[in-house]
């Protein structure tokens, strides 16, 4: 059998001195196959409107994004990364602890505050230096004791960890978290031995604003009612946020 040299039938139908009649068919031939591997990529392509039953699967297991809408109010999803929140803002904080009304008012800056406490007394200029607080008497800062002990119900750290712990309903941009009260007794008072029920729930309600936490709502009853042993203690948290990376820069000073 005569074997076939395909140098030979190149040359003549593609080189320099190429059959005309040849190299007709040879292209002929090309866009025959070219039409065939077309026409079958096409068929076994999804129609339009035709959902593609590989992809539906691999994004049902994804996250819906931090701040997407909600298709339903009572649908349970990620909350909104509280500890990526900026830590240059103005603040007012509202502490109502068994009717007793607190307020704090100021500004934080990377690790220093300065911030204003009323109460039905008066007011009073203080500042925080990491963990150490300041009064300002004068014009000049000293250090002392922490103020108020309602202060420990507005540090973002703790209400973080309770919030990772709770169970979220999300409504437009609405969170909602139902938390165990024995988990905040144990945040707030680790020493402190204390049967609780585990039935017993209390809530935190983070607000957004273009994508930033502008209120944060706190209903501590269940637990202050526990500490307290008082079935008619309440303790709720009112944080709002403003200036959020646009507060200005300020010094703290201490006197010798």
């Amino acid at each position: 059998m005569k074997q076939i040299k395909w140098k030979d039938i190149l040359s003549k139908c593609f080189g320099k001195k190429k059959d005309e009649r040849a190299h007709a068919i040879a292209m002929l031939i090309i866009y025959s196959v070219f039409i065939f591997i077309l026409v079958v990529v096409i068929r076994t392509q999804p129609s339009v409107g035709e959902p593609n039953h590989n992809t539906s699967n691999l994004n049902s297991n994804q996250q819906t994004p931090l701040i997407s809408p909600s298709p339903s109010p009572t649908t349970e999803e990620e909350g909104p990364e509280i500890e990526s929140y900026e830590i240059n803002y103005s603040y007012i904080y509202t502490v109502t602890n068994n009717n007793q009304k607190e307020v704090f008012t100021g500004k934080k800056l990377d690790d220093k505050e300065i911030f204003t406490i009323i109460s039905e007394t008066g007011s009073t200029n203080y500042a925080k230096l990491s963990d150490n607080y300041l009064l300002k008497e004068n014009g000049e800062y000293h250090i002392v004791d922490r103020p108020s002990e309602n202060l420990i119900y507005t540090d973002l750290e703790t209400i973080i960890s309770l919030v990772e712990k709770g169970n979220l309903v999300k409504n437009d941009h609405i969170y909602t978290y139902s938390i165990s009260t024995s988990d905040i007794v144990r945040s707030y008072h680790p020493d402190l031995k204390l049967a609780v029920e585990e039935t017993l729930r209390d809530f935190v309600i983070v607000t957004l604003e273009e994508g930033k936490i502008k209120k944060i709502e706190i209903n501590f009853d269940h637990y202050h009612q526990v500490v307290q042993n008082n079935s008619l203690a309440t303790l709720q948290i009112i944080m709002e946020f403003n200036d959020i990376g646009t507060t200005q820069y300020f010094d703290v000073t201490v006197s010798n």
